[in-house]
């Protein structure tokens, strides 16, 4: 009886650490990508080779649509408790998110909202070469 017990308990305990282990990682898809939960790391594979990345959970990119203005887009991202980090010339946005906020959800408003054209993922990458570009720096 007692080798029958010990298995058994062993396979008590090796469930409860798997179902630990799903309850910490989820997934999503946006805009054509999968999106993983790795313990606190977001992850983001590319489609067309695989590759992952990190996301940076605490910024998104988003350009405002052009029938809005910015007292509409500023009035939104305050009600939700988030705020412009910087603008580039190009009109794309960080936007950066409390501490507390779902990224996920928040993800999806912004995108939802309609005050925005683009809204996409902060990804940490690596460069594989620098523009021959004048203007780069000031990107």
């Amino acid at each position: 009886m007692k080798n029958i017990i010990n298995p058994f308990f062993g396979l008590v305990i090796l469930g409860l650490v798997f179902s630990a282990h799903a309850e910490q990682q989820f997934s999503f898809n946006y805009a054509g990508k999968d999106y993983f939960q790795d313990g606190k790391i977001l992850w983001v594979t590319e489609a067309a080779n695989g590759e992952q990345f990190q996301v940076n959970i605490r910024v998104i990119t988003a350009k405002a649509a052009p029938h809005f203005n910015s007292v509409q887009i500023n009035s939104y991202l305050q009600q939700n408790d988030l705020k412009i980090l910087r603008t580039a010339i190009t009109g794309y946005s960080d936007i950066q998110l409390t501490e507390n906020a779902i990224y996920k959800d928040v993800l999806f408003a912004l995108n939802n909202s309609g005050l925005f054209s683009v809204v996409e993922p902060t990804t940490f990458g690596r460069y594989l070469l620098i523009p021959n570009d004048s203007q780069y720096p000031a990107q």
